[in-house]
């Protein structure tokens, strides 16, 4: 396995503004790193520059210790698993993962010996006679790993692997990756615009956005203290309460909606509040809000509370262990030290929280 750095990458398509711009990212050697992002922000984009399916138009790129911006893809020793699992049709499964072992000239008894062991690491010992239309969209992406596996790369590149298989199958197939990332100690990069596959799956997180980095951290820390509105606003679900208004001595307002969030801050500002965080008044305190929710979302564990407000609306979570009379107002107000501060300009740099 081997480490991977982006140093100052740009990927300009002759538009506007390009795809990738100035990526700055190191990988280490076992580490599991989510490229995440909306549809456009340019995960894919970097993830095909590593592989050398796209050329950069500025910067470098380094797989260890070599520098591989003008290796062929061949040459660069990484595996590409793609969101439409890119199989053969007329081979079988054990033909479609053998394929890039015979094209390397690898002996035949070295290539079963590597198939029948991914085809058991992966679970898929009994499918390998089997073509790819007599198999689920889930065996389809094990036959695809599997063939990454096989080839025993430097690094793992993943392009939105899961994109086509339902909810419930996603989710296991998650904590398979998990699992099989730990038992190789693999290298990888992973894309997805899914926030749920790269908090549980990530090591760390490179947030992009229109082909920037928004932020790089462990996922917690980026979800914790996100570096700016659109960090805060992507990563949760639902996202974090955002709510434009003013400070002024230490005070945020916002129509009849005041909280103390001190600091030196003054003059225009976002505060942000997750929803977990909207919490029942449980003292004589005064509350951040006060009112009748008005729409309720039942999602089995818990209750979603929709508020709307005169400059904005809140959503809380809720219990649904907690008695909750939706014909009476709700008392919330913020956990300690829970809330967070933003510029009001278009960057939204975090300024307190």
């Amino acid at each position: 396995m081997s480490s991977v750095r982006f140093a100052k990458v740009t990927k300009s398509y002759g538009g506007a503004s390009p795809a990738v711009c100035d990526l700055t990212a190191s990988i280490d050697e076992g580490e599991l790193v989510v490229l995440v992002g909306p549809s456009g922000s340019g995960k894919s984009t970097a993830l095909r520059m590593l592989a050398g399916l796209e050329t950069p138009t500025a910067g470098e790129l380094f797989i260890g210790d070599a520098r591989v911006n003008d290796l062929p893809p061949a040459k660069r020793d990484v595996a590409m698993v793609f969101q439409d699992y890119a199989l053969f049709p007329h081979m079988t499964a054990r033909n479609n993962m053998a394929f890039g072992l015979k094209m390397q000239g690898t002996p035949r008894a070295e290539i079963a010996s590597r198939v029948e062991r991914a085809a058991s690491l992966l679970g898929i010992a009994e499918l390998l006679d089997r073509k790819p239309q007599q198999l689920s969209g889930g065996e389809q992406q094990r036959v695809a790993l599997g063939r990454a596996i096989v080839r025993r790369p430097a690094v793992f590149l993943l392009d939105e692997p899961l994109a086509n298989l339902d909810a419930q199958l996603r989710a296991g197939m998650r904590a398979e990756l998990a699992e099989l990332q730990r038992e190789l100690a693999a290298t990888m990069l992973y894309v997805t615009h899914d926030q749920v596959e790269a908090m549980t799956l990530g090591h760390r997180l490179v947030l992009l956005d229109r082909g920037v980095v928004q932020q790089i951290g462990p996922p917690m820390e980026v979800y914790r203290r996100p570096a700016n509105r659109f960090v805060a606003s992507f990563l949760g679900s639902p996202p974090m309460n955002l709510i434009a208004g003013q400070v002024d001595a230490g005070v945020f307002r916002s129509g009849e909606l005041t909280w103390t969030v001190g600091g030196s801050h003054q003059g225009p500002a976002v505060l942000g509040i997750r929803p977990e965080h909207l919490v029942p008044v449980t003292s004589n305190e005064p509350p951040l809000v006060e009112q009748k929710p008005t729409f309720v979302e039942h999602l089995g564990h818990e209750l979603l509370l929709h508020f709307t407000l005169p400059t904005t609306t809140l959503i809380a979570r809720w219990p649904t262990n907690r008695p909750l009379t939706t014909d009476q107002p709700v008392k919330l107000t913020v956990t300690s030290h829970e809330h967070h501060l933003f510029a009001a300009d278009e960057e939204g740099l975090v300024l307190e929280g």
